[in-house]
């Protein structure tokens, strides 16, 4: 038997109807490992406020921002150098600091970071802090893995991913007041989250390579640090574009129709162990994907728009 599966977007969540046998339900860990909630996805609506290529000079090419404040750290390989010594400690050590960005709200915002390292510290490493003297959020490495910071290290989780060495890795960090979640990204992929009612901010909207409370600075190299303020982030999606998504079960295929005012889609398919089968955009109005080579069995249909809306949906192939 044929089974039709009907999703429906709304603007504060993704709700999931079931017109046959399966219903979504909403595990909060499930729906960390198996949607691919994109840092790319979520800046390409949110509003730039700055943006520092940092590769040749310390210029905001927003234009919006003064120039950020660089001491002892070179221009080099199209980057900027963070020796890792602590300024505080040694008049060498290397400061990269942006000024206060202007119009940022810390309550809803995305900053992401291009960054590299030669080798892991023995310790714990900030790669990115917000505020000086109230460092509000960060991320970190530690014992060669990612780890997010907030409110001066009173939350502070090491995560499972590592980094490797010599090699260019992007860095996010989110935060939605409204939803009260904090993201750590890396690589453009979600590998933490964690629920924050507030961040006590204090207003210091700078971002730096240095914990100054710590005496800990980056080494390596930095480019590309942006700052966006956020509407999707703030919770204010657009109901008329994401409104209806179908989903046709067939016995050799899954075919999806949607209303055109959606845009580009991302679909993905994955088995219940959370591995990547099928990945494809769809753009036309019905799509079809082949389903012939899969056992039967439950699997995950996750659809992600342009706009970063991500629904995803049980299905049962025979």
């Amino acid at each position: 038997m044929t089974k039709v599966l009907y999703l429906d977007f709304s603007r504060s969540s993704a709700q999931f109807h079931n017109q046959s046998v399966f219903i979504m339900k909403k595990f909060s860990m499930l729906f960390l490992l198996l949607t691919a909630i994109t840092l790319s996805t979520l800046a390409q609506t949110e509003s730039l406020i700055a943006n520092y290529p940092l590769m040749s000079n310390t210029i905001d090419e927003t234009g919006l921002n003064d120039d950020a404040f660089v001491r002892n750290a070179p221009f080099q390989n199209e980057a900027i150098y963070s020796n890792g010594i602590y300024y505080g400690d040694d008049t060498l050590g290397s400061q990269i600091h942006s000024p206060t960005i202007q119009n940022f709200d810390p309550d809803a915002f995305v900053v992401s970071l291009d960054f590299l390292v030669e080798s892991h510290p023995a310790g714990k490493m900030p790669i990115l802090i917000g505020g000086n003297s109230w460092r509000w959020i960060g991320a970190y490495i530690e014992d060669g893995r990612m780890a997010f910071m907030a409110n001066d290290q009173a939350d502070y989780n090491l995560t499972t991913t590592m980094v490797s060495l010599n090699e260019w890795h992007s860095l996010g960090l989110t935060y939605n007041k409204l939803s009260k979640q904090a993201k750590l990204f890396f690589d453009d992929e979600l590998i933490y989250q964690l629920e924050m009612p507030f961040i006590e901010h204090n207003d210091d909207a700078n971002f730096s390579n240095e914990h100054a409370g710590t005496g800990n600075t980056f080494l390596g190299y930095w480019k590309n640090l942006k700052v966006y303020n956020g509407s999707e982030l703030s919770g204010i999606a657009n109901e008329d574009i994401f409104s209806q998504i179908h989903i046709l079960n067939k016995n050799d295929c899954i075919e999806i129709s949607h209303n055109s005012s959606i845009g580009e889609m991302t679909v993905k398919l994955l088995n219940v162990n959370g591995q990547k089968l099928i990945s494809t955009q769809v753009s036309s109005p019905l799509t079809k994907i082949q389903t012939t080579d899969f056992p039967s069995g439950i699997y995950l249909l996750s659809v992600e728009t342009v706009h970063g809306i991500v629904g995803a949906k049980k299905l049962f192939l025979q």
